[in-house]
């Protein structure tokens, strides 16, 4: 989940390749994939990451989306798209159209090449939301990326909304960033259809989660101990300090359901 908002830089962009080139090389030698975002517990998926899944899962469950017709959908911070494309396979429409952009070019290579037999969904390398045209979108998600933290990212994908086009996403503020942040929302012309603080959810993925994490870290010991320490701390293990934030509540985790006003005229049907 990487879309970064302030100017490229050579490090960011570094450290999201070398995390996603990491991710991809683990893959290959295990057979098994790996999802970055903190995760939500409790979780009724019984699959390898349920529990980051469930993450997304948690964003469709704060608002009732039109699933039985088809969707144009914009992922933001997308990284491999596991769970954009969870939700496209799983909880959308057959002929939705799926967009997934990222800062990291390793990603969205792997993306493409992992995902290349699906006809409905597209990959771009971007530090920013591409100019695509006005109300192209249905829906925008957004997991841990800061690229709502915006206000003029915040426009930009309303602009990019249909009338009445949902922004669905998570994050992490502290509890008066968070009230703050909603009057950014509503500056930017977005009514706040839900705001629920999943912090102690985060804190429990955190801790049932810990023992596969550690045993990933484990296969990687072979990587200098400064790289396996920044992973330990980006992975959210118990000890770690963004354990620590989380659990201490220094850091609250936060999931916003926010509609475009609709535009319509009265009597007007959308479609």
């Amino acid at each position: 989940m990487t879309t970064d908002t302030r100017s490229p830089k050579l490090s960011s962009r570094a450290k999201y390749n070398l995390i996603y080139l990491l991710f991809t090389l683990y893959e290959l030698r295990y057979k098994q994939i790996v999802l970055n975002n903190c995760g939500y517990h409790p979780s009724g998926l019984q699959t390898e990451n349920g529990l980051q899944l469930q993450f997304y899962l948690e964003l469709l469950n704060k608002v009732e989306l039109p699933t039985e017709r088809p969707l144009k959908i914009l992922d933001i911070g997308c990284g491999q798209a596991h769970g954009g494309i969870f939700l496209l396979q799983h909880y959308f429409a057959p002929q939705s159209q799926y967009t997934g952009i990222d800062i990291s070019d390793v990603a969205i290579r792997y993306c493409k090449i992992k995902h290349r037999h699906l006809h409905n969904a597209e990959f771009v390398t971007s530090h920013n939301v591409p100019a695509f045209a006005e109300g192209t979108f249905d829906l925008v998600i957004s997991i841990e990326t800061t690229y709502p933290r915006h206000e003029n990212n915040l426009q930009e994908i309303s602009r990019l909304l249909k009338p009445a086009g949902m922004l669905l996403f998570a994050e992490t503020y502290s509890k008066q960033e968070a009230d703050n942040y909603d009057l950014k929302l509503l500056g930017s012309g977005f009514e706040i259809i839900n705001k629920t603080n999943v912090t102690d959810n985060i804190v429990a993925a955190f801790v049932h989660d810990n023992e596969r994490k550690l045993a990933y870290l484990k296969k990687l010991s072979w990587l200098p101990k400064k790289t396996l320490a920044f992973l330990g701390h980006y992975y959210g293990v118990i000890g770690s300090a963004r354990f620590k934030n989380y659990q201490s509540g220094q850091r609250n985790g936060f999931i916003y359901a926010a509609r475009k006003p609709s535009q319509a005229c009265p009597g007007q049907t959308e479609h």
